[in-house]
């Protein structure tokens, strides 16, 4: 009967274990979604012009674009996306 417990407990041991690490994948596969794309290309619908988006050392978003309302659209973006 005692070894019969062992092997109850260490089942339930192995179950929360393999629970605790599905769980800590999928937080940690949530928080990578949620970062924002700070690298590559992207095309926005709307745009007239090509934008340039980049950030300094000290993490400040720098928007360049030839029309006003272009940069105005990339800005938008950024803010929504951070």
């Amino acid at each position: 009967m005692k070894a019969s417990r062992l092997r109850w407990g260490r089942r339930l041991l192995a179950g929360l274990g393999l629970a605790l690490l599905g769980i800590t994948i999928l937080i940690a596969w949530y928080a990578r979604q949620s970062l924002p794309q700070a690298q590559g290309e992207l095309r926005l619908p709307g745009l007239r012009g090509p934008v340039q988006v980049a950030r300094d050392g000290a993490d400040v978003t720098h928007v360049r674009a030839s029309d006003p309302r272009d940069a105005w659209i990339a800005m938008g973006y950024v803010h929504a996306q951070e």
